[in-house]
């Protein structure tokens, strides 16, 4: 039963809606390669690192309320996707196939770990997507490889240190960005099965708005911006704070569910 369930959350909720997730590589493509054409001006060259900081890089520490005019919209289109492709499906599964895996089987708890499962499979794909499209431009621009030229780090990035090792980069562009989203995430549909998906989704956007308008070290926002890191600026993010904090929103969301399905009356 328990594999049964897993796999209609990966057949349902992933490959019957694989259509959501088409638009990610168009909008990654556009902006590495942007990115690729904007260091050939600077007589530099792009590479797959320096086209995933682009497309992760958020936007810098408003300092000034006359900045908020200027910021791009594609960070916050980018997440705000993630947000819509995940908002809906746990709630009406729950009040579709749910009630009937409830009613025959009694298995609350393992409906709720597919959902989890499903959750990271569905952050991992999308992500997976960004980091494929943006070494297919770095393959077409012919150099994907894991460094940044000193030009692109100092000028286009405006880094106020010196380049990081690429231990240091995996750990702040793959890592926490990746494991931000799913903490995150997973916390939208806690909140989506406990109120509505609609409280889940805002509550997420939510995080996003404040977290633009304020660096903190406690707002997950931040954590999903490569201008707002500590490899790029001193107050920056530090990782092992903004993963600790990660864990806790993905292990209190995950035990949530647990509590709410225990409660919860569904029927």
């Amino acid at each position: 039963m328990h594999r049964r369930i897993i796999f209609n959350d990966l057949k349902n909720g992933l490959w019957r809606r694989i259509f959501l997730f088409l638009p990610i590589p168009l909008f990654v493509f556009f902006v590495a390669f942007s990115h690729m054409k904007q260091t050939a001006d600077y007589g530099s060259q792009g590479s797959f690192l320096s086209a995933v900081l682009a497309v992760m890089e958020g936007i810098k520490v408003i300092e000034d309320p006359s900045e908020f005019a200027f910021i791009s919209p594609f960070f916050i289109l980018l997440y705000s996707w993630l947000i819509l492709i995940t908002a809906y499906y746990a709630y009406d599964d729950m009040k579709e196939y749910g009630i009937q895996t409830f009613t025959r089987c009694g298995q609350k708890y393992s409906w709720w770990i597919s959902k989890c499962i499903w959750n990271f499979c569905t952050v991992m794909l999308y992500y997976g997507l960004i980091y494929l499209t943006c070494f297919l431009v770095a393959v077409i621009w012919g150099n994907p490889s894991f460094t940044v030229d000193e030009t692109v780090w100092n000028f286009l990035f405006m880094a106020e240190k010196e380049m990081a090792s690429g231990r240091t980069f995996f750990l702040y562009v793959f890592v926490l960005p990746v494991f931000t989203a799913l903490a995150l995430s997973m916390a939208q549909m806690f909140l989506s099965i406990t109120f509505s998906p609609i409280a889940g989704a805002a509550a997420n956007i939510l995080v996003l708005l404040v977290s633009i308008s304020c660096l903190s070290q406690w707002l997950p926002g931040n954590y999903l911006m490569f201008l707002r890191m500590f490899l790029r600026i001193d107050e920056g993010v530090k990782f092992l704070p903004a993963f600790f904090v990660d864990i806790g929103l993905l292990i209190g969301s995950v035990w949530g569910g647990v509590v709410i399905l225990k409660k919860k009356d569904i029927f």
